[in-house]
């Protein structure tokens, strides 16, 4: 019998980045990716008062791939391409083995 966080591993790579699950395929910096795109998430952002970082930045898309999808991390600030668009890095996590990137567009 497989651990929790075994079982946890598995649903995230077979589950959740799947395609045919919950995933789509999103051209981040030139690669293909099993991305998911958390409409919820941007609603709850939306809904705070001018959801700024510095001032400078507004988030636009919050984004959760595989931990495994990136070399490196991304670092804040760095900017990426989701699906021909640029981005801001504002800041990343990594709950449970996915990395959730927040990013935004610049405000001037």
């Amino acid at each position: 019998m497989s651990s929790f966080k075994e079982q946890l591993k598995d649903d995230i790579k077979n589950v959740f980045f799947n395609t045919s699950e919950f995933a789509d395929m999103h051209d981040i910096d030139g690669k293909m990716i099993p991305a998911i795109i958390d409409d919820e998430i941007m609603e709850e952002y939306e809904n705070l008062k001018d959801y700024n970082y510095d001032g400078m930045y507004k988030v636009k898309l919050v984004v959760f791939v595989s931990l495994d999808s990136f070399e490196k991390v991304p670092v804040a600030e760095s900017s990426l391409r989701v699906d021909g668009r640029k981005y801001f890095v504002l800041g990343t996590s990594k709950p449970d083995g996915m990395l959730k990137l927040i990013l935004g567009v610049s405000t001037s």
